[in-house]
């Protein structure tokens, strides 16, 4: 098996896989390329993967697996390749999250603010001193909520996404006191915590990513969707090259560290990608949510609409 192969599947398919298996030392800025073998891997049973993922229905248009710091795979279905950007939807948010982690290490903000604390302009309204950074990061404010499939008639997001001043409407939604503290996805909190960001180190969300995350891992090709009053999305709108994204989660494995250098604090990366609520519903099958990370056992990750995946297995994996 080739490190690059390119799948022959159909161009309709628009879904994107991205798997992380490492172990082990930091993934170089060239992410080399070499044989499975050469890291204790099968080529014959990542072939029988790549079989897998190209029957009907599997939806994936790129997959890259790397361990010990190398990449041991590196796929993509026509008419994708590997220079073109991928709209990672709700991936977005662990990359929001990365930025609030961030931000509180330089002291722009404290997991105990409220909106009112960074947007004073809301202050007049009650849920705007009741909502913390903390519960919105965790998705566990209690705010009455529906989060159906996007562009549905019963999803609150879409609503809100297209209201005047979507922070005011979204703050205008009944808080229920017994659901404080438990779980419900809610990505206009996602897109609240990038509003918040950005007010706090006084930077559009996309400028401070540039600045603080992009830069520092040679990140260069990324769109960020704009809606309709200029603000970014933290919800989702983020596109990304698929070895791109590898670098993000390679900084992840290596606790906030790249080359070196400590771009995310260490305390935040074990901070949110541990459980700080149990889920519930139709989300229950993951057990657990971080700070905008999904928890599961063994394993956390950041996931996106339509198959977007960065997962990690933290413990050493032989199955391979």
């Amino acid at each position: 098996m080739t490190a690059i192969e390119h799948l022959p599947m159909k161009p309709f398919l628009i879904a994107s896989t991205f798997s992380l298996i490492c172990t082990n030392p930091s993934l170089a800025a060239s992410l080399d390329q070499v044989s499975p073998e050469s890291q204790g891997l099968s080529s014959s049973k990542l072939a029988n993967m790549m079989k897998y993922l190209q029957t009907p229905g599997t939806n994936v248009d790129s997959v890259i697996i790397a361990r010990n710091g190398q990449i041991v795979l590196e796929a993509y279905a026509a008419p994708n390749r590997s220079d073109i950007v991928h709209q990672i939807n709700s991936v977005t948010k662990s990359v929001v999250s990365a930025l609030l982690g961030i931000a509180i290490g330089e002291s722009k903000l404290k997991l105990s603010n409220t909106v009112a604390d960074i947007l004073p302009q809301y202050a007049e309204l009650p849920n705007a001193k009741i909502l913390t950074v903390e519960k919105l990061a965790s998705m566990s404010t209690g705010v009455e909520w529906k989060s159906e499939y996007f562009g549905s008639a019963f999803n609150d997001w879409g609503k809100v996404r297209e209201a005047d001043d979507w922070i005011k409407a979204y703050l205008s939604y009944p808080i229920n006191s017994d659901k404080v503290g438990q779980f419900t996805y809610n990505s206009a909190e996602s897109d609240l915590l990038g509003a918040l960001i950005s007010a706090a180190t006084g930077m559009p969300l996309a400028d401070y990513a540039e600045a603080k995350l992009f830069k520092p891992l040679a990140i260069k090709n990324t769109r960020w969707v704009q809606n309709k009053h200029g603000q970014y999305g933290g919800g989702r709108g983020l596109y990304i090259l698929p070895r791109d994204m590898l670098k993000f989660g390679e900084l992840y494995r290596q606790q906030g560290k790249w080359q070196g250098q400590q771009i995310i604090p260490q305390q935040w990366i074990t901070y949110s990608t541990q459980q700080r609520v149990a889920t519930v519903g139709k989300f229950s099958n993951i057990p657990a949510y971080g700070a905008q990370w999904w928890v599961g056992k063994g394993w956390y990750a950041a996931m996106g609409g339509v198959a977007k995946r960065l997962r990690f297995y933290p413990k050493k994996i032989s199955r391979w």
